[in-house]
């Protein structure tokens, strides 16, 4: 852990079951990098890199920014085409990308969690979007605090289990987002923003949700316009889906769920009410396909 700056040989070896890096700022050298690379903070690259993936968790903690040079991959996956490595947190203000030419950045693990856990600075836009970054997960996290990802022209969060809200934060995307997964849902008192600069995609993922919604969780969803396919759940929850300059649809077959739930103490049952649900189109319009489910409904109490 440094808040400044750490030297690494690409050629050290690096290795444990769990492995924690934490610098005042962090590169990833990739492949096709480029010769220009910041001289400060900690470079990850080589054998070094490579070897940190053979880690069952692996966080890395930047201050201000991870900034990715290049195009490839950051964690294998199996012969059944599942992640290899089990957790990976990437901990930072800002996530940029380099010299991608247009490429592709995937991280894979079977849960990732994003943040800016440190309350790290935001070093700010420095050059073009270019190419795309995706993230395979199971299980998909957004934990504390503001995480911005730039200089990408399209992000993806492709988590088959779900993507859970926890914490206070939130995550900007420059570009365009997708997210496929099954269920988007929160933590009890969860508050997240996800923000997108162009399209936000919300598509069901044809897997089974593993993640579990918990009670009064708040999700704002924003992006120039919103394509809403998927299955969003937030027990009395307040969810928000706002689409700045263009439409707000919500497909045939997604489900909007904010229903309230029964809540049992021994041989006592209370109800929770229902949430509030906000659909908005700045200057579009708001269209609910046949077959769309929007829910409000608070439980009924029992009579007896």
């Amino acid at each position: 852990d440094s808040t400044h700056s750490t030297t690494l040989s690409p050629s050290a070896t690096v290795a444990g079951q769990s492995i924690a890096l934490d610098s005042g700022q962090i590169t990833l050298e990739l492949a096709n990098a480029g010769s220009v690379l910041p001289s400060s903070g900690l470079t990850l690259s080589g054998a070094a890199l490579q070897g940190l993936q053979s880690a069952q968790s692996l966080s890395l903690l930047s201050y201000s920014s991870i900034d990715i040079y290049g195009t490839g991959a950051i964690g294998a996956l199996d012969g059944s085409g599942q992640p290899t490595l089990a957790s990976l947190a990437l901990h930072a203000g800002e996530i940029r990308g380099f010299n991608t030419g247009g490429g592709v950045v995937s991280f894979a693990a079977r849960d990732i969690l994003l943040d800016n856990s440190a309350g790290g600075i935001l070093p700010g836009v420095t050059a073009a979007a270019s190419g795309s970054l995706t993230f395979n997960a199971g299980t998909l996290r957004l934990g504390a605090n503001q995480l911005a990802i730039d200089q990408f022209t399209g992000v993806a969060l492709n988590a088959t289990g779900g993507v859970l809200g926890q914490k206070t934060g939130g995550l900007a995307v420059q570009g365009n987002l997708s997210v496929a997964a099954p269920l988007i849902t929160g933590a009890t008192g969860s508050i997240q923003a996800v923000t997108a600069g162009g399209t936000l995609t919300l598509a069901a993922a044809g897997s089974t949700a593993t993640v579990t919604p918990g009670l009064g969780a708040n999700l704002s969803l924003t992006g120039s316009s919103i394509s809403a396919g998927d299955t969003i759940v937030l027990p009395s929850g307040t969810p928000s889906l706002r689409a700045t300059n263009g439409d707000l649809s919500v497909a045939s077959g997604s489900r909007l769920d904010v229903s309230g739930t029964a809540q049992s103490f021994y041989d006592l049952t209370k109800y929770t009410d229902g949430g509030q649900l906000s659909l908005t189109a700045d200057v579009g319009s708001v269209n609910l396909a046949a077959g769309s489910t929007l829910t409000v409904v608070a439980l009924s109490v029992d009579a007896n």
